[in-house]
């Protein structure tokens, strides 16, 4: 697991692929993709879950004991052509390139190349291996979350699972272009994993502290899953709390989700 994570956390296997490759077919268009930033919320937290949960677990995340990682990729300003540049494989990455075999660490383990299931609905954009994009337009935005953030079930339950990884960048409004590139967020983290037990949910919230989060970088974070935590899991949440910002107070402050990952996992 260690050895993986080690490979994994290595910037130069990571490769940013085109959010013209999103599945627009599964859901409307005009479905939060509105210039008015708070219109862009996803908030649906499922009564199916919500409504019967069992028991709660408040897990603080180890960085050693849960073998948890963060690190974060800079992508250079490419302009209104971001997505044929991409495409066309004409780009300029810092520190991001092709794996050896030409494919990537997001589509190769994205949740919709394990099961069909995750091909479907909203939230498919978070299941498609497009682990980073253009998220500095609403256009361009994969899932937008407030601190409380959704809670989500699955159709299929899982078997087993290595571990969980999610990418994802600060954000906020930028109304008249006033926002600070270089703003920084502290943030807590909460991934909130549903087990289905006897009808009722079992509510693991793992939570972690990163104390800075750069608005204009783009971050991969994950940790190892427990046995207990992958067994029979049937949905996720998650949200977040900002605990400071050097970002104008006046803006409206969001997290813009990209991609959430149950690597090597199996379902049913």
């Amino acid at each position: 697991m260690k050895k993986r994570l080690i490979i994994f956390s290595i910037l130069t296997m990571l490769f940013v692929s085109s959010c013209a490759v999103s599945k627009d077919n599964t859901y409307l268009r005009s479905d939060y993709n509105d210039p008015i930033f708070k219109n862009n919320y996803y908030t649906l937290k499922e009564e199916s879950i919500v409504s019967n949960i069992k028991k709660t677990n408040n897990i603080e995340l180890d960085k050693n004991k849960d073998s948890v990682f963060e690190t974060y990729v800079e992508l250079k300003q490419l302009g209104a052509d971001f997505d044929s540049k991409v495409a066309n494989n004409e780009v300029g990455y810092d520190s991001i390139i092709h794996s050896n075999n030409n494919t990537t660490y997001g589509t190769e383990n994205c949740l919709g190349k394990i099961d069909d299931s995750f091909n479907h609905g909203i939230l498919s954009k978070l299941s498609d291996g497009l682990l980073f994009c253009d998220g500095l337009t609403y256009q361009g935005v994969r899932v937008q979350i407030n601190e409380s953030g959704f809670v989500h079930e699955y159709e299929k339950k899982c078997i087993y699972a290595d571990y969980f990884a999610m990418s994802f960048k600060a954000g906020s409004d930028y109304t008249n272009s006033i926002y600070t590139k270089s703003a920084t967020y502290k943030i807590k983290l909460s991934i909130k994993l549903y087990v289905e037990e006897d009808g009722k949910y079992i509510e693991n919230v793992c939570s972690y502290t990163m104390d800075t989060v750069i608005r204009d970088k783009y971050y991969l974070f994950g940790f190892n899953l427990k046995m207990d935590m992958a067994k029979n899991l049937k949905g996720i949440g998650v949200s977040y709390d900002l605990l400071e910002t050097t970002e104008d107070a006046n803006l409206d402050q969001c997290l813009y989700l990209y991609e959430t990952l149950f690597v090597n996992s199996s379902w049913y």
